[in-house]
């Protein structure tokens, strides 16, 4: 599940298991305990930005192949 977060400026933050990320650019990705994840989303939701959960292409997937069988 990947969480994405955007801020009042409009800029996203995602967040992918303990793999952060800030804007599109794979530079701006760093690993992350997951202490601090659950901080920044529960800052983020007391400041009021936006928080979307989706699914990454490789849980749909998986979820795809389960029900379908591998391919």
């Amino acid at each position: 599940m990947t969480t994405i977060i955007t801020t009042p400026s409009g800029e996203e933050i995602r967040i992918d298991g303990t793999k952060v990320c800030r804007g599109s650019s794979p530079e701006k990705c760093w690993q992350e305990d997951p202490e601090i994840i659950t901080a920044i989303i529960q800052s983020a939701r007391r400041k009021g930005w936006k928080i979307e959960r989706s699914e990454s292409l490789a849980e749909i997937l998986r979820k795809k192949e389960k029900a379908h069988g591998a391919i």
